[in-house]
């Protein structure tokens, strides 16, 4: 009888593979075996891993109007699965499947002028959890260049607040290979102010992880800005780098970056 995909996933890869990864990375994971189901109509089998099935699968994502980079990530996983398989003497075929070339984008960064109009866009929020909630994490993700991952797992037992510091935890950074610590501005320490609590998290969203995102290209919108995937948390992150570079800084050191690239 044919092993289903996800038997194995989940009693073998996950448990062994990705055992220390963090659960957002476990998720993706299963979507994209989810997402293969669907292609194939029925409950995928390790002999489903085939150059010819995973690269149609992957025609048929791009045909769905899905980017080559979405596309690559959900061909990221079933290769990285598929190998781990063979290494292991479940398959014997290694994959031949090429990711997609995504297109060379300039990276968006904010202008001065959008940028104040993204903070009185906030301000204008009147909606659960409110301006207290956005202004505070804008101003984090200003003052540190953190990804949005790890800003929305920041605990108050890393935030300082009487000297104006937060520390961000390896597990939940990208990379999961160190902590790292940022200087806050007073104002970002007012702001944080506005919505401490005891302890726990102190961006406590109580929606879906998606609609942090749709509410945030509510709020691109209302400051006039495009709302799509360039104009997310991503591009606060790009602004932070660029200003500070302007400004005589080096970039690359501040994000943490390898390489200039």
């Amino acid at each position: 009888m044919a092993k289903l995909l996800a038997d194995v996933y989940g009693t073998l890869y996950e448990p062994l593979a990705l055992r220390s990864r963090r659960p957002n990375t476990k998720r993706l994971y299963r979507t994209t075996l989810k997402l293969f189901d669907r292609f194939n109509c029925r409950k995928s089998t390790l002999a489903d891993l085939n150059d010819a099935t995973v690269s149609a699968f992957a025609a048929y994502r791009l045909g769905a109007g899905l980017s080559k980079y979405s596309v690559n990530k959900d061909l990221f996983n079933l290769l990285a699965i598929w190998r781990w398989c063979h290494k292991k003497h479940l398959l014997r075929n290694w994959p031949d499947v090429a990711l997609e070339k995504p297109p060379a984008r300039v990276p968006v960064a904010l202008t001065r002028e959008e940028l104040a109009a993204v903070r009185a866009a906030i301000e204008a929020e009147r909606t659960p959890p409110g301006k207290e909630f956005w202004l505070a994490l804008f101003l984090v993700i200003w003052d540190t260049a953190e990804r949005i991952n790890a800003v929305i797992n920041l605990h108050w037992d890393r935030v300082d607040l009487r000297n104006g510091w937060v520390r961000f935890d390896a597990e939940d950074r990208k990379g999961a290979t160190a902590d790292t610590a940022a200087p806050i501005a007073a104002e970002t320490v007012e702001a944080l102010k506005r919505i401490k609590r005891p302890e726990g998290l102190v961006f406590r969203w109580p929606y879906s992880e998606t609609y942090l995102y749709r509410k945030l290209g509510k709020i691109m919108a209302r400051a006039g800005l495009p709302d799509n995937r360039l104009y997310k948390f991503h591009a606060f992150r790009k602004s932070v780098a660029s200003h500070y570079e302007a400004a005589g800084g080096n970039a690359t050191e501040l994000l943490g970056h390898s390489s200039r690239r």
